[in-house]
């Protein structure tokens, strides 16, 4: 994850190797448990979500665009 894009975030989470990391932050464990289930099923391997402080949520490329909808939900949940 860049280090700019990270500073200028509100809130971040990275996938890698199966796991959600929060990088900037908090985050439930039921959300980053959901989060990587739904990722690791629709075969993502590497991935960055990044919010900002009005809880817009940017995707990697890597995350195909069926999935954006179901990740907001559960990032607001």
């Amino acid at each position: 994850m860049n280090p700019l894009t990270l500073w200028l975030c509100a809130s971040a989470i990275e996938f890698r190797d199966g796991r959600c990391r929060p990088r900037k932050g908090r985050f439930s464990g039921h959300q980053l448990s959901a989060i990587e289930d739904l990722l690791t099923d629709s075969g993502v391997r590497r991935a960055a979500i990044t919010l900002n402080g009005l809880g817009r949520a940017t995707f990697s490329r890597s995350i195909p665009a069926h999935l954006h909808q179901r990740l907001r939900n559960l990032l607001v949940s």
